[in-house]
């Protein structure tokens, strides 16, 4: 459980500004490659989280994300050859959609494909990435901006109003969270 949501939030701000400056960038090392993959990574394992903990309105909780997702070709997707994404999915048949936050979040914390993609100026554009379960199915592509826009909508949410009642078939509280009129009762989340 997260107590105190901002060092969380503070960390996804710092994630979402050093992705910008990623985008813009000309030459790509190993560790440049290592630092996308981690701050993309531990950002929406951090988004997870703070969804979770009821640290976010539920509004910005249950926001879709808008990305391309491509079909498997049928090839086996394995530890050898993940990292030849172009081949395994159907890069010729691109289908855009919506995801909601945390499935998406799941794609990210279990990925199994994960690899940066750069666009034709050969400027960071997106990510390309695919959980442990969905690597045999499909690719996601999901814009650098997307990512960079999601941290710091979330790394800047700071709900003051939370309701509760406890649920007696679950043994726990359902649990209301938003940023309130004025009026309302409160409470930093």
């Amino acid at each position: 459980m997260i107590h105190e949501s901002s060092y969380w939030k503070d960390d996804l701000l710092k994630s979402a500004l050093s992705l910008e400056r990623r985008r813009q960038q000309q030459r790509w090392y190993d560790g440049t490659f290592a630092d996308v993959e981690k701050k993309v990574l531990l950002g929406f394992y951090a988004v997870r989280k703070l969804i979770e903990a009821r640290k976010v309105d539920d509004a910005v909780a249950a926001q879709s994300i808008a990305v391309t997702v491509y079909p498997s070709t049928g090839k086996l997707v394995t530890r050898n050859n993940w990292h030849h994404w172009w081949e395994l999915y159907d890069m010729e048949d691109p289908r855009r959609t919506k995801v909601k936050l945390i499935p998406l979040c799941h794609q990210f914390v279990h990925s199994y494909v994960f690899s940066c993609a750069f666009d034709e100026e050969r400027m960071l554009d997106s990510v390309m990435v695919s959980s442990d379960r969905e690597r045999n199915r499909m690719l996601f592509s999901v814009p650098v901006v997307e990512i960079g826009r999601v941290f710091q909508e979330i790394g800047k949410n700071y709900p003051n109003y939370y309701e509760s009642k406890f649920n007696d078939e679950k043994g726990d509280y359902d649990v209301i969270v938003r940023t309130a009129k004025h009026g309302k009762v409160s409470v930093r989340a």
